[in-house]
């Protein structure tokens, strides 16, 4: 269904039909955990296809761009290396949209479902985010912190960040981050 879905989102995207996108879109979670940030960053055909259709979402349905969206960075997170400059800016681009709030539950997460989430991880995260969302992010996990202070997982989970902010190679993401642990 995976190729049928990608090739029907191509086939949209170049004859710029909105009837199509529109199905697609009503469509789109049977596929959104399915295709990977490394796939869509691998053809760049399918990358500005997904341009296209993400910015169908953005004006038609915000709910499934945000799921789309979060499942794509998710994805993104789970690599091992860090992408190139290109290609976090190709990724960038397209979840550029996604409100501070997605992208703080995004994090947490990941933080806290994924044991394998380390400082590459976080470093994806912090360059696929724009500069200036960064501290807004940081409020909003403050505020999971504290819905979640009985939760305990939460002292594992504040003692993860807190390694992984000591590993990361910028101080200003590591002092931005560290005021939701205060």
């Amino acid at each position: 269904i995976k190729d049928l879905w990608t090739y029907l989102l191509k086939e949209a995207a170049e004859e710029k039909n909105e009837q199509k996108m529109k199905y697609l879109s009503d469509n789109c979670e049977l596929i959104y955990d399915k295709v990977s940030a490394e796939e869509i960053l691998l053809d760049k055909e399918l990358s500005e296809s997904f341009k296209s259709f993400f910015s169908y979402l953005i004006k038609n349905k915000k709910k499934e761009y945000a799921s789309f969206s979060k499942n794509l960075i998710k994805s993104a997170l789970s690599s091992k290396q860090i992408p190139s400059k290109e290609k976090i800016d190709d990724l960038k681009h397209l979840i550029k949209d996604l409100n501070e709030k997605d992208l703080a539950s995004t994090l947490w997460e990941e933080i806290t479902s994924k044991d394998d989430f380390n400082e590459v991880s976080f470093q994806i995260f912090s360059d696929l985010v724009e500069e200036e969302k960064h501290h807004k992010i940081a409020e909003s996990l403050s505020d999971v912190f504290k819905r979640s202070a009985s939760d305990k997982r939460n002292e594992k989970t504040i003692q993860k960040i807190r390694n992984l902010l000591s590993c990361t190679s910028s101080p200003y993401m590591s002092e931005i981050y560290k005021k939701p642990l205060q």
